[in-house]
């Protein structure tokens, strides 16, 4: 299995963080937990001398030591670099892998490619203002206005890489670090240039069986309308299907 080289001497767009998710996976990896602050203090001493001297019968001299001290304390806020720490250990050790078609369900994936925009949530609203009425007349436009209708209204990016793989997945609005309206205004249908995913592997592609409720007719029946469900408006059953952690491209 192809294992990545550090992944963290470079500067990083990010379009998608999962703070959540990466802060658990931390967990698990620092013996420590998670460091939530760190402080730096300084401390700087200057010291002066005087000497008083008392000429009479009987003499005397005096030294006078005259110390201050100032200290200066900063603060760090680590909130914002905990992905950089995920991806940093998780490269240090070696856990990511480049290679999706060597790679099985539960793997942490590098995947990198171009990457196609749907999202739900602005479709949902041109239904229904009527902006799409143009498309009632395709046969399957009813059902799949239907279905669109009910699902949650997220954001899902497929990727494509060289060797023409691609991999699904959705994108809770939350997560993203730009509005969804707006990568529809400035990208349309596909971000420009090549991005990279870093997250888990959880669907391969192909059709899987699960037939646990066969003598239960009115669930199964529920079961095979949940997978055409997702035929037309999910993962398309030749992706791989990965639940991102972080989306990024490599800039400067």
């Amino acid at each position: 299995m192809e294992r990545s080289e550090q992944l963290t001497d470079s500067l990083y767009d990010f379009i998608y963080i999962d703070t959540h998710k990466s802060k658990i996976l931390l967990a698990q990896i620092e013996s420590n937990g998670i460091i939530t602050q760190i402080k730096n203090r300084y401390e700087q001493q200057e010291t002066s001398e005087s000497k008083a001297v008392l000429n009479t019968v009987i003499g005397f001299e005096k030294n006078r030591d005259n110390s201050n001290t100032e200290s200066t304390e900063q603060s760090f806020d680590t909130a914002l670099s905990v992905h950089l720490r995920l991806l940093h250990k998780l490269s240090e050790q070696q856990r990511i892998n480049k290679n999706i078609n060597k790679s099985k369900v539960g793997d942490i994936i590098l995947f990198t490619g171009l990457v196609e925009i749907f999202d739900i949530s602005t479709i949902k609203q041109l239904i229904t203002s009527g902006s799409l009425d143009r498309l009632k007349k395709d046969k399957h436009w009813k059902e799949i206005a239907g279905f669109i209708k009910v699902i949650p209204a997220t954001v899902q990016f497929t990727f494509k890489d060289e060797n023409e793989n691609r991999a699904w997945m959705t994108l809770p609005d939350h997560n993203l670090l730009m509005p969804s309206s707006e990568l529809l205004l400035k990208y349309g249908n596909g971000l420009e240039g090549v991005w990279s995913v870093i997250g888990i592997l959880d669907s391969l592609p192909g059709e899987v069986n699960r037939g646990f409720v066969e003598n239960r007719k009115y669930i199964a029946d529920l079961g095979d309308i949940s997978n055409h469900f997702k035929a037309m408006v999910g993962k398309h059953r030749e992706n791989f299907g990965i639940t991102p952690l972080m989306i990024f491209r490599q800039i400067g």
